[in-house]
């Protein structure tokens, strides 16, 4: 059926399930999650599979019309319009282009041709079957009409037990004989109004390509394994950030022990950073070994056992450096301790460290003992 902004295409409704379910929510997002899953026992195929339209009753917004098409099915048809360049804005089952009243006193619309029957129902509901089928449908078709029969006298009886409907067929079956024929439609005249009234059914509404489709499809089959996949690299992942963590608190600590080490040797330098701590001790080095003419002389510096003598003070926390120098080639450290017995022993752990006896001088005072250790130039 042609129109100017695209034809409305009429496809067999045997390839279509056209149905009524009642689901209690108003949300899109969710009648498309839980649609699927209502319908699944009126379904052949997987519902993964299928296309569903779905259109809410005004006087009911719980009760829904839907329509469910196979996807492929529905991917031929689109192939096909695109094939011969025609731009389709409508895709609906055939049997929405018989005629049906809108109102409550719309009746069954028969079509028998070549022996297949196109029944309409509603103004968004029917179907397609044999003929020969027909006898066995033909009760559920008009269940309040066949409880009327049972009731009342006979002349009631035999009022209510009319099947008032249209049909029109080519050929007479004893099915017919149980119906009470209003009207005959004319299948080869169609009318916009009977199939604007299926339009909510619309086939191409919320149509995916097939792509799309079986991404979703395939989706599935690795969806466990993604999983894992994912919880073995977040775990990785959380390794990682927990060993970084760890190397930065023992980078931090190491930082923390060379900068008082560093105070300890040069308690003259108030203001020591971290970042530049290699380079002044060389600096420093360098500056004493200039002073002291060591350098040149052929003498060995008492330098390098300052890292011992540091190590050997930092164990007791009650000795204070007070200060470093150089003198005559002699390097001289000053320092104070609350007993002399402490400071012999300080002396003896430096003898087993260097190797030798270090020089140390010690006096008392009010508040306990100074003492100075003179580490002598090497020849």
């Amino acid at each position: 059926m042609d129109q100017r902004d695209g034809v409305i295409l009429l496809i067999p409704t045997r390839d279509v399930l056209l149905i009524k379910t009642t689901l209690a929510t108003a949300n899109s997002r969710q009648l498309k999650q839980a649609l699927p899953y209502a319908l699944e026992e009126n379904l052949v195929e997987d519902p993964a599979s299928q296309h569903f339209v779905w259109q809410a009753r005004k006087d009911d917004p719980n009760v829904l019309d839907v329509a469910v098409i196979a996807r492929e099915t529905l991917k031929v048809w689109m192939a096909l319009l695109k094939k011969h360049r025609i731009r389709a804005r409508t895709i609906l089952p055939d049997v929405f282009a018989l005629p049906i009243a809108g109102d409550e006193h719309a009746v069954p619309t028969f079509v028998q041709h070549e022996g297949q029957v196109l029944v309409r129902t509603g103004p968004m509901s029917g179907f397609s079957c044999p003929a020969s089928a027909m006898p066995l449908i033909i009760d559920r078709l008009f269940p309040d009409k066949d409880t009327a029969d049972g009731a009342g006298d006979d002349t009631e009886s035999a009022d209510g037990g009319l099947r008032e409907a249209w049909l029109c067929t080519d050929e007479p079956a004893d099915w017919h004989q149980s119906l009470t024929v209003l009207r005959e439609p004319q299948p080869d005249m169609l009318l916009s109004e009977s199939i604007e009234q299926g339009s909510g059914l619309n086939l191409l509404s919320g149509y995916q390509d097939a792509s799309m489709s079986s991404f979703n499809q395939h989706w599935k089959r690795w969806r466990v394994a993604a999983a894992f996949a994912v919880l073995t690299l977040g775990i990785l992942v959380g390794i990682q950030v927990m060993d970084t963590l760890r190397l930065k608190r023992q980078l931090e600590a190491e930082e923390a022990t060379n900068l008082a080490l560093f105070k300890k040797v040069f308690p003259g330098i108030t203001d020591p950073n971290m970042s530049a701590v290699r380079s002044r001790v060389k600096s420093e080095i360098k500056r004493m070994e200039s002073e002291t003419g060591l350098k040149d002389s052929g003498a060995v510096s008492p330098l390098p056992y300052m890292a011992t003598v540091a190590q050997t003070f930092s164990k007791e926390k009650s000795v204070k450096i007070t200060e470093v120098r150089s003198r005559r080639g002699n390097l001289v450290v000053r320092f104070t301790s609350p007993s002399v017995e402490l400071m012999d022993k300080l002396g003896k752990e430096l003898g087993k460290s260097l190797g030798f006896d270090p020089r140390i001088e010690i006096s008392t005072t009010a508040d306990g003992a100074k003492a100075t250790l003179t580490l002598e130039a090497q020849s």
